[in-house]
C-alpha cells in the first residue's frame, strides 16, 4: 500500500532497467526481447562498444562480455545527445547513396520506436530515477515507399496443389491457410481446432495454451472461403 518504499534507490544501469521490464506482466516475451535488442543496440552505439562476430552466437564468451559492457552503463550517463549522435551517424554512413540512405533512416526509426517502448509511462519501472535517454530523440523516416506486389497468387495456388495437395498435404494446409486467410506462420503452427468453425467458415485467431497474440487487439475471426 506505499508503492513508493519499493523504488530502487539511485540511477539504475541499463541492464537494470532490461531486468525491471521483464517481470512486467503487460509485455510479451517476443515484444520484449525486440525492445531489448534495440535498446542494447543503441546503447553500445551510442558508447561505441564494439565486439567481433562471435556475439551473434548466443552462447558465446562474446557476447557474454558485450552485453556485460552494455548493461552496465548508467542512464544518467547515457543521454539523449549520445542516442541522437548515434542514430545520425548509422544515417550519415549511408549518405551518398539515396536507396541505402532511406532504408538507413526506415531502420534507425524502427530500433528507436522500440527501444523508446520500455520508457513508456505505464510500464511502471520500479525505480526512483529514471532519466529517458530518449527524451527528445527523433528520426526523420521520411514517407515510406508505396508496396508494389510482385507475388502472381493463381500461378503460386496452381504449383502448391499439383506439389503439395498429394505429396504434402500438411505443407499444403499450411500454404492455404497462408494465402487463402492471411494466417502468420505462428498462427499456423499454433492453430487448434477449438479454433476452427466449419458452420460460419471462420478462424478464430485468440490466446491459447501454446500461442499468445501481440496485443488483445490482435485477436480476430478470420473467414475462410
Amino acid at each position: 500500500f506505499a508503492p513508493d518504499r519499493a523504488a530502487v534507490k539511485g540511477v539504475p544501469t541499463v541492464g537494470e532497467v532490461i531486468t525491471a521490464a521483464s517481470r512486467s506482466a503487460d509485455i510479451g516475451a517476443n515484444t520484449l526481447r525486440g525492445y531489448v535488442i534495440c535498446f542494447r543496440k543503441l546503447a553500445a552505439d551510442a558508447y561505441g562498444i564494439r565486439s567481433d562476430a562471435g556475439r551473434f552466437y548466443h552462447a558465446g564468451a562474446a557476447l557474454a562480455k558485450w552485453r556485460k559492457r552494455v548493461d552496465s552503463i548508467r542512464l544518467d550517463k547515457l543521454t539523449p545527445k549520445r542516442i541522437q549522435a548515434a542514430l545520425d551517424r548509422r544515417i550519415d554512413a549511408a549518405k551518398g547513396n539515396p536507396l541505402a540512405e532511406r532504408k538507413a533512416r526506415i531502420t534507425a526509426a524502427s530500433t528507436l520506436r522500440q527501444a523508446k517502448a520500455l520508457f513508456a509511462p505505464d510500464r511502471k519501472l520500479p525505480f526512483e530515477k529514471l532519466p529517458n535517454p530518449f527524451d527528445g530523440v527523433t528520426v526523420n523516416a521520411g514517407t515510406p515507399p508505396k508496396y508494389v506486389s510482385t507475388v502472381k497468387a493463381g500461378d503460386l495456388m496452381r504449383a502448391a496443389k499439383a506439389e503439395l495437395a498429394t505429396d504434402k498435404p500438411e505443407a499444403y494446409k499450411a500454404f492455404l491457410l497462408a494465402l487463402g486467410a492471411g494466417l502468420r506462420a505462428n498462427e499456423i503452427d499454433n492453430l487448434q481446432w477449438q479454433q476452427i468453425d466449419g458452420t460460419a467458415n471462420t478462424i478464430r485467431v485468440m490466446t491459447t495454451a501454446t500461442f499468445e497474440t501481440k496485443t488483445d487487439s490482435s485477436e480476430r475471426e478470420v473467414f475462410v472461403d
